[in-house]
């Protein structure tokens, strides 16, 4: 009697590794979601199949990290899914979180400096969510040592009234 005996390499495909998000960020391969990272940022999710997968990692009050990750099998993958909160505060007022991406910018149809219409691709980047009073620019121009426009109608100076009448060049 023979018998044969096969050893496997003990490894069914590929282990991802999910660093630097919130602790509590539940983690998404294929749109299953496949556990909750740890205190220390991590989660070690194995057997993945050894091709691209799609990758989510969701937490509240982040906005949701996406990415494509290429495995091999045997191997571990990290991926560093560093999640953006969706609101910070900063500069004395709340900041909103705009994603990142492409946009349409200038026009074929009139002024020639607008020419040609092209696709630019923008980073992630925060914006007040609020407009700027008038106290707030005035403190950020004497900060400067600049000075303030002025409207032409004095009454839309008051200090609780948004910034008017500033030049973008």
């Amino acid at each position: 009697l023979v018998a044969y005996v096969w050893i496997g390499s003990g490894s069914s495909g590929f282990t991802l590794v999910v660093r630097g998000a919130p602790a509590g960020s539940e983690v998404f391969v294929n749109n299953e979601s496949r556990g909750r990272v740890a205190a220390d940022g991590t989660l070690k999710i194995p057997g993945l199949a050894s091709n691209t997968v799609m990758v989510r990692v969701s937490q509240e009050g982040y906005a949701d990290f996406n990415a494509n990750v290429d495995g091999r099998k045997g191997k571990e993958q990290p991926l560093e899914a560093l999640l953006l909160p969706r609101e910070i505060e900063y500069g004395g007022g709340p900041m909103v979180l705009i994603p990142a991406g492409d946009f349409l910018m200038g026009d074929d149809e009139h002024l020639d400096d607008e020419k040609p219409r092209h696709s630019v691709s923008l980073p992630a980047f925060y914006i007040d969510k609020y407009e700027i009073d008038n106290a707030r620019y005035g403190q950020f121009v004497a900060e400067k040592r600049g000075s303030i426009p002025r409207p032409s109608n004095p009454a839309l100076a008051a200090a609780g009234l948004p910034v008017v009448a500033i030049h973008w060049f």
